[in-house]
């Protein structure tokens, strides 16, 4: 049984691809970061909590091509079962792991050319604007 889900964040580092070699098999993988933040709850700034994100094949390909650090991206895929590491001050943490399987960046530039290509149309020429009916 696999645990489906879904992730909206900023990309926390540049997607890194590698080749490895599987079974024989040359197989493309990507690695990057997630910053994810929970809505704020009753006045106050949640932290955010850092996803390690894997993608596999042609999806960690396009990854690589599309998506940088700062980008704010929406996730679909799997959750895997955490990675338990030792921190800094030598705490014990889990990092939360996620395979994506498709992806979406959300661009600001993007939603502001579609709402100018909708609301922007040149002005009538003279001769056209008689035929106008209002």
């Amino acid at each position: 049984m696999a645990f489906i889900g879904q992730l909206t964040g900023n990309v926390g580092r540049d997607p890194e691809l590698r080749t490895l070699d599987i079974n024989g098999q040359a197989r493309l993988v990507c690695d990057f970061s997630l910053a994810v933040r929970q809505s704020r709850r009753q006045g106050s700034e949640q932290p955010a909590r850092w996803v390690k994100c894997t993608a596999w094949g042609r999806t960690a390909e396009l990854i690589v091509d599309y998506l940088q650090k700062g980008d704010k991206v929406f996730l679909i895929g799997r959750i895997e079962f955490p990675e338990l590491f030792t921190k800094r001050n030598g705490e014990h943490g889990l990092a939360e792991k996620f395979t994506v399987e498709a992806f979406e960046r959300f661009t600001a530039d993007a939603a502001q050319q579609d709402a100018a290509a909708t609301t922007a149309r040149p002005a009538p020429s003279p001769e056209e604007s008689d035929d106008i009916p209002f």
